[in-house]
């Protein structure tokens, strides 16, 4: 049997979460939590195959290594052994950003921005400590890191304006035309096959964007 575990409170109208085994430990920042169901198949979405392959392409632009690409039952882009630790904040923010913003251009070419408000909520989130580790609430706990060594950590402009630089430097990675190509390229990949090693993601990718092609300038 199964269970879909929500990533905190804010999540679970959104449906962002994951399926685990109904006797799984649950964290305790987790949101709600469906009734169980039985075993199935889960057929991934293009658009949630998008979404993941924006994510690898971050980390191959930028020079971070991938272990494992996988859409599914869960939908998720592993990072090897290390390679979060060596990403800056600002670079773990983009991290957070790039799967709506690469999907939302592979889908429709629509530049997807979210709104004062929404940023605000998923900083607010944050601070309250009822947070999970979906990418909003990622991009929300390192943004709020980065607050701090400003003179003014809680004011809200300057968090968006943080949040606003990692995701103009998402817009600018992943809606080029090399992008464009190779997220769908990777997206398609992964629908047919589910899961890859990050090599094969790797390789996927490099005809259209090289590996540690694009480093980030500004921290």
């Amino acid at each position: 049997m199964l269970k879909f575990v929500s990533c905190c409170e804010a999540a679970a109208p959104a449906g962002l979460g994951c399926f685990a085994d109904a006797d799984a430990p649950i964290s305790p920042r987790a949101g709600p939590i469906g009734a169980p169901i039985p075993e199935r198949e889960f057929v991934p979405t293009i658009g949630v195959c998008f979404h993941e392959a924006a994510h690898a392409l971050h980390l191959h632009a930028r020079g971070f290594r991938i272990a494992r690409a996988q859409v599914g039952r869960r939908n998720f882009i592993e990072r090897a052994l290390g390679e979060g630790a060596r990403m800056t904040s600002l670079e773990q923010i983009e991290a957070g950003l790039a799967g709506d913003i690469g999907a939302g251009y592979a889908i429709s070419r629509i530049i997807y921005r979210m709104c004062d408000d929404e940023i605000d909520a998923a900083i607010a989130r944050v601070a309250t400590g009822k947070h999970g580790s979906c990418d909003q609430c990622l991009a929300g706990i390192f943004t709020r890191h980065l607050a701090t060594f400003s003179d003014a950590p809680d004011d809200p402009a300057v968090l968006r304006e943080i949040w606003r630089l990692a995701e103009a430097n998402m817009i600018e990675m992943l809606t080029s035309g090399p992008a464009y190509l190779a997220i769908k390229s990777l997206g398609v990949e992964l629908q047919n096959v589910k899961e890859m090693a990050g090599e094969t993601a790797h390789q996927n990718l490099e005809p259209y964007i090289a590996f540690g092609s694009q480093p980030t300038t500004e921290n």
